[in-house]
C-alpha cells in the first residue's frame, strides 16, 4: 500500500471514523518504520485513556518523557507546538483535534529524532553551516512614503500604526514618522519576512512574505481603499457609511466589516478565503460579482472562477505562526515555504499531491522538509538555497 492510503487512514482518524482494522493497519504501518516499542505503547495508552487534552499536558506527560528525551525532545517540543491553540480567534474557526494530533506528533517525533540534522533527506551529511544559514522568517519590513522616502522597519515590534492625525508609530509607541503630509503609504514585506499593520480607521492588517500593501495615510469618509500585491490577512473595521474596498490585480474586495484572506502573487491565481462577516468580490472584466459566506473561498486560476467550502486554516495558519497543511496540493504548500525560507523551488516536475500536518512557523527548515518527506515519500535535497526533490 502507497503512503497516500495512510494518508486516508490518518484523515479517517482525525475524523473519528477509523474502523478498528484500518487503525490497526495504521499501526502497523508505523511498527514497519522502526519506532521505538516504548513510543508505540505510549501512542496506544494515549488512545485507550484519551486524557491528554492539550500541548502542555502532552509535554508534561511523566511518560512522555521518559520516552523523548535529549535532541528527540527538542525535535518533538517543536512539533508539538503546531498543535497549540494560538489565540481566541483561532478557536472560532478550528476545531482542536487534541489526542489525534498528539498521536501524530508522538510517531513524527519518534522519526524525525534520528540523526538530525546530521544527515539531509537522501541520507548524506549536511554540513551544519548549510543548516545554520537557512532561517525562518521573521517580522521584516520597509515602509515607503509618496514623497520617496523610504526606510526599513524595526524588526523588534513587527508592528506599526497609522493614525489620521498623520503620526506614523511602532506597536509600541515610538515615533517613525511625524506629522506626515504624503498622501500614501506602501509597506512592503522581503522574503522571509512579514509584518502587523494598524490601518487609519483601526481596521489591521497582518502581511505575509513577499508582499505590499498601499493605502492613504488618512482614509477619506465616503471610501477606505487600499492594494494589496500578494498576500495578507484583514481584520476590518465595520463602518457602514465607509465601504473598505482591497484592489488585487483584476479584482475589487468590497467589505463592510469582516475577517478575510487575500492572495495573487501574479501566477494567475487569485484566492479570498473568508473567515467572518461578508464580502464581494468584484472583476473589473466585467463578469458577475461573488459574494462569499464564511468558510468559503472564492479562487481564479487559469481563468477559471469558483468558489467552494474549504479549511479555512489552511489558507490563514500562516497569521497565526503555523504551517497548517490539511489537503494542500503540495505546489501550494511547496510556494509557502520557498516564500518563507528565502529559498528556491523548481517550478515543474512536482506532483500534485494532498499533503496533511502542522507545524510553527519557527521550525528549521531541515524538519518542515523531514515532515513532508514522511507524508509524501518523496526526497528533498538542500544544495544551498535550491531545493531539490526527487522519487
Amino acid at each position: 500500500m502507497d503512503q497516500s492510503y495512510f494518508v486516508h487512514l490518518y484523515q479517517k482518524f482525525l475524523n473519528s471514523s477509523i474502523t478498528s482494522e484500518e487503525l490497526e493497519l495504521l499501526f502497523e504501518h508505523f511498527r514497519e518504520k522502526e519506532i521505538d516499542a516504548g513510543i508505540l505503547a505510549e501512542i496506544e495508552s494515549v488512545l485507550k485513556t484519551q486524557e491528554l487534552k492539550n500541548e502542555n499536558d502532552l509535554l508534561q506527560s511523566a511518560s512522555v518523557e521518559s520516552i523523548v528525551s535529549g535532541s528527540d525532545r527538542i525535535v518533538f517540543q517543536h512539533i508539538a507546538q503546531s498543535i497549540k491553540v494560538q489565540s481566541l480567534k483561532r478557536r472560532r474557526y478550528v476545531r482542536y483535534i487534541g489526542i489525534a494530533a498528539s498521536f501524530f506528533l508522538i510517531v513524527v517525533a519518534g522519526i524525525l529524532g534520528r540523526n538530525w540534522p546530521e544527515k539531509d533527506m537522501t541520507g548524506r551529511n549536511l554540513s551544519h553551516e548549510m543548516v545554520e544559514e537557512i532561517v525562518p522568517g521573521s517580522a521584516k519590513a520597509f515602509i515607503k512614503l509618496s514623497d520617496g522616502s523610504e526606510m526599513e522597519l524595526n524588526s523588534l515590534t513587527g508592528e506599526l500604526t497609522t493614525g489620521q492625525d498623520g503620526n506614523i508609530l511602532y506597536g509600541d509607541g515610538e515615533t517613525i514618522v511625524k506629522n506626515n503630509k504624503s498622501k500614501y503609504v506602501t509597506v512592503s514585506t522581503p522574503r522571509g519576512g512579514n509584518y502587523k499593520i494598524n490601518l487609519p480607521d483601526g481596521t489591521t492588517v497582518w502581511l505575509n512574505s513577499e508582499s505590499s500593501i498601499r493605502f492613504e495615510s488618512t482614509f477619506r469618509d465616503t471610501i477606505r481603499l487600499v492594494e494589496l500585491t500578494g498576500e495578507a490577512y484583514f481584520d476590518v473595521v465595520h463602518k457602514s457609511h465607509s465601504p473598505f474596498l482591497v484592489k488585487q490585480g483584476d479584482h475589487i474586495v468590497r467589505v463592510l466589516g469582516t475577517e478575510f484572506n487575500l492572495k495573487n502573487y501574479g501566477n494567475g491565481s487569485f484566492e479570498t478565503t473568508l473567515v467572518r462577516g461578508k464580502v464581494e468580490v468584484q472583476s473589473t472584466d466585467g463578469r458577475k460579482n461573488i459574494v462569499l459566506r464564511p468558510g468559503f473561498q472564492f479562487k481564479l486560476e487559469n481563468n477559471v472562477r469558483s468558489v467552494e467550502k474549504v479549511d479555512v486554516m489552511s489558507y490563514v495558519g500562516w497569521k497565526e505562526g503555523v504551517f497548517y497543511f490539511h489537503g494542500l496540493n503540495l505546489p501550494e504548500v511547496l510556494g509557502q515555504i520557498e516564500r518563507w525560507y528565502d529559498i528556491e523551488i523548481p517550478k515543474q516536475g512536482i506532483p500534485n499531491v494532498p499533503v496533511y500536518g502542522e507545524i510553527a512557523r519557527t521550525t528549521p527548515i531541515g524538519e518542515v522538509l523531514e515532515l513532508l518527506t514522511l507524508v509524501t515519500e518523496l526526497k528533498f535535497n538542500l544544495r544551498g538555497r535550491r531545493l531539490q526533490i526527487s522519487n
